[in-house]
């Protein structure tokens, strides 16, 4: 697949040779973009020392719609609601990502789900109750990325194909949400003109992400430095947004870029 961008059309052209025009193509084909890749937009890549162990697990207690972020020295240990299953065996479901350093998380992916449960339950101080029935394991070394430009001539990136996050704060879907909500509002009037709205996403988007992904990356590294001094200020951070509630609804806010719901809920915890 390609991307032929003239004058006033683009044009997508399949590994078959089938071609289809449009007056814009928007790349959000992920990390690995044969968008961004084919009109040349150059990105920068890096990789953390970590591996998040990846799953779906049933509990006894509720979530209440609530999602749960332990910090710790390897990295986050994010539980987010589910909806139960069809079958309804499992009334309340949640998602995991528990990232660890990359020895750790093969020997819990290796782990039989009984272990893999006690291991958990461990870590989620009974959080969520009882661990029922667990979903499919999986692996996912965490990585970083930041496209040097988010719009060229008529071609657009959004979500994972402009800009790669570690799962912390669910700043990566967010920062996705953010993309979409430009594209509307740039896209959406029927005089717009097509390379200004080009010009205004890459300028808009470019800037809130880089913020954004710099951020989450500095977060990141110092979950797992071995300075003190930036571990202490950490956790007194994190100390203090969970006790001034002022501050949480400001943090929250920001994450979601403004304009949250009220009836959004997070929930962090340091150890």
């Amino acid at each position: 697949v390609a991307a032929e961008t003239r004058e006033d059309v683009v044009t997508l052209i399949g590994g078959a040779g089938e071609q289809v025009s449009g007056d814009i193509v928007i790349g959000a084909d992920g990390r690995n973009s044969i968008v961004r890749q084919s009109v040349g937009i150059a990105v920068k890549s890096w990789a953390y020392e970590q591996v998040a162990v990846a799953c779906q697990f049933a509990h006894s207690a509720p979530h209440d719609n609530i999602s749960t972020e332990f910090h710790r020295a390897a990295g986050p240990l994010t539980v987010v609601p589910g909806a139960p299953d069809a079958s309804g065996d499992a009334e309340h479901v949640s998602h995991l990502v528990w990232i660890e350093t990359p020895d750790v998380a093969a020997s819990l992916a290796a782990l039989d789900d009984a272990a893999f449960s006690r291991s958990l339950s461990r870590h989620l101080q009974g959080l969520l109750g009882a661990i029922g029935p667990l979903g499919p394991r999986g692996c996912f070394p965490i990585s970083g990325a930041h496209a040097q430009r988010y719009a060229t001539d008529r071609v657009i990136l959004a979500g994972e194909a402009a800009h790669v996050l570690p799962p912390i704060g669910a700043q990566g879907m967010n920062l996705g949400m953010r993309d979409v909500l430009a594209l509307i509002e740039l896209l959406g009037p029927a005089d717009v003109s097509i390379a200004d709205a080009v010009q205004r996403y890459d300028s808009a988007r470019r800037s809130d992400a880089y913020v954004r992904t710099t951020g989450v990356d500095l977060l990141n590294r110092s979950l797992t430095t071995r300075h003190w001094p930036l571990q202490a200020l950490r956790g007194a951070g994190l100390h203090a947004i969970g006790a001034l509630p002022a501050l949480k609804r400001a943090v929250i806010s920001a994450g979601f870029g403004g304009g949250v719901s009220p009836d959004a809920q997070t929930r962090g915890e340091s150890n």
